[in-house]
C-alpha cells in the first residue's frame, strides 16, 4: 500500500512540473512574434546581438527567432525612414493607426453586445454562430489595428529626446 502512494505522489509531482514546464515554454512562445519585437525595441537589440554572436549551429527554435527578428528589424527600418523622412506626415499616420484602432474597438464592442443580446433571446445555432463569427472577425481586427499603434508608437519613442 506504501508503494502505491509514493508512486502516485511521484506521479502528481511529474505531471505538476510538466505543466509547468509547458507553461513557461508558451510563456516565451508569445515572445518571438514580429509584433513583440517592434513593441520591445530592446529585447529586438538584445536578440540580434544574440543571433550576431552566436559562433556556432542554432536550434530550431533559435534560427526561428532570428529569422522573425532580422523581419522586425527591417519592419522598424521601414517605419524610421518614414519617421525621418517627414516628421509631420509619420505624426499624421500615427493618429491615423489611432483612429482606425479606437474604430475597430468600437466594431468589436457592438459585435460582443450582439452576440450577448442574440444569446439572451436563445436564437437558432445559425444565428449565434454568424454572430460570433463577426465578432471573432471583429477582435481579430481590433488586435491587429492595436499592434500597428504599439508598434509606431514604440518606434516614435525611440528618436523622441526623452
Amino acid at each position: 500500500m506504501r508503494h502505491i502512494f509514493v508512486l502516485c505522489k511521484r506521479s502528481l509531482i511529474i505531471v505538476f512540473i510538466s505543466i509547468i514546464c509547458f507553461s513557461l515554454v508558451a510563456c516565451k512562445k508569445t515572445e518571438c512574434t514580429v509584433s513583440y519585437f517592434l513593441s520591445h525595441p530592446s529585447f529586438l537589440e538584445q536578440s540580434l546581438k544574440k543571433c550576431l554572436s552566436t559562433d556556432h549551429a542554432l536550434s530550431h527554435k533559435q534560427a526561428k527567432q532570428c529569422v522573425l527578428a532580422y523581419g522586425a528589424r527591417d519592419r522598424m527600418k521601414f517605419y524610421l525612414d518614414q519617421e525621418q523622412q517627414d516628421p509631420e506626415k509619420f505624426g499624421e499616420s500615427i493618429l491615423s493607426y489611432e483612429m482606425r484602432a479606437a474604430s475597430s474597438k468600437l466594431a468589436l464592442d457592438r459585435e460582443r453586445q450582439n452576440v450577448r443580446t442574440l444569446e439572451a433571446q436563445h436564437v437558432s445555432w445559425g444565428v449565434l454562430s454568424v454572430a460570433k463569427k463577426r465578432f471573432f472577425q471583429a477582435k481579430e481586427q481590433y488586435e491587429s489595428d492595436q499592434r500597428t499603434v504599439d508598434t509606431v508608437l514604440a518606434i516614435a519613442g525611440l528618436q523622441s529626446p526623452e
